[in-house]
């Protein structure tokens, strides 16, 4: 069962693959704004494309301690010039946090997004929600059937998430 909903996860998290270029860009008060790190990020696009197949717990966590290690000490904003990576980022540190089977780590990391990135969101090539599909699989247990039917996420994650709580009723 939770592999379905792990596989599930993966599955969406793997469209927000991009290559953006990231030093440091002038702000209008003469301030510089960290940029990320082109090769960080590099390293750990490879690394997740690279995972297919992987069943190595270790492997999984090392992905989303790179991915964190590339936002360490960026402040981002939603003009920042590298906010939609950033988001890709901590969003991968979600997703193998979850592969790894660290699901406080995933719990963190998803806080962490939310509070990097108020209000913002990364969208699927379904057009469902990562914070959504986010909050599906790691508050399961505690939405209820209303909750998880306002969620926009994907109509097979709900339909497991659904099947679970049915069986797992007393």
């Amino acid at each position: 069962m939770k592999h379905l909903l792990i596989l599930s996860f993966i599955a969406f998290i793997s469209a927000c693959g991009t290559t953006e270029t990231a030093q440091t860009f002038p702000e209008k008060n003469n301030e510089s704004v960290k940029g990320i790190d082109k090769q960080c990020a590099d390293l750990v696009f490879a690394r997740e494309n690279n995972s297919i197949g992987q069943s190595n717990s270790g492997y999984f966590y090392a992905i989303a301690e790179n991915a964190e290690a590339c936002l360490s000490g960026i402040r981002f904003s939603p003009k920042h010039p590298d906010n939609a990576l950033g988001m890709q980022l901590q969003a991968l540190a979600v997703t193998n946090y979850v592969k790894s089977g660290d699901i406080n780590g995933a719990k963190q990391a998803f806080e962490s997004f939310r509070a990097k990135f108020p209000l913002q969101d990364l969208v699927y090539a379904d057009f469902t929600s990562f914070v959504d599909t986010a909050t599906a699989l790691l508050e399961k247990d505690s939405l209820s059937s209303h909750q998880l039917a306002m969620l926009n996420i994907n109509d097979d994650l709900r339909a497991e998430i659904q099947r679970q709580k049915t069986w797992l009723r007393k």
